[in-house]
């Protein structure tokens, strides 16, 4: 039973691991073509990063198997990887405020413009 138990957890902590290898990969390809990260790829990272955090939430401190151990310091070094690929993420994301605040108030711009064109009209 506790065995069937380790090795179900080992296999969420390893699925959740290389859904977020995949989404870091992801990210960083897009952050270097200047993309904006869209909402439905943070969902599904924070839901990964949830879901893996129940996992290692039932884990307990003593009496871990060496293949869990080893799930478990994998999926810190990709914390690691994810917490330094944040500010770059931050970055691309005011940039990306920026511009629409910036798109906004063009279009503010232009509509008032139109709307005072109809008035001398």
């Amino acid at each position: 039973m506790l065995a069937a138990l380790e090795s179900q957890r080992v296999r969420n902590l390893r699925e959740s691991g290389q859904h977020l290898d995949a989404w870091i990969e992801s990210m960083y390809k897009t952050l270097r073509q200047g993309s904006p990260v869209s909402h439905d790829r943070m969902d599904g990272l924070l839901s990964d990063l949830m879901c893996a955090g129940v996992t290692l939430r039932s884990i307990p401190a003593e009496g871990r198997g060496t293949e869990l151990e080893h799930e478990v310091a994998l999926y810190r070094q990709r914390l690691k990887a994810l917490h330094e690929l944040l500010p770059l993420l931050r970055d691309q994301l005011l940039l990306h405020r920026a511009r629409l605040q910036s798109e906004g108030a063009r279009l503010d711009s232009a509509a008032q413009w139109a709307h005072r064109s109809r008035q001398t009209l």
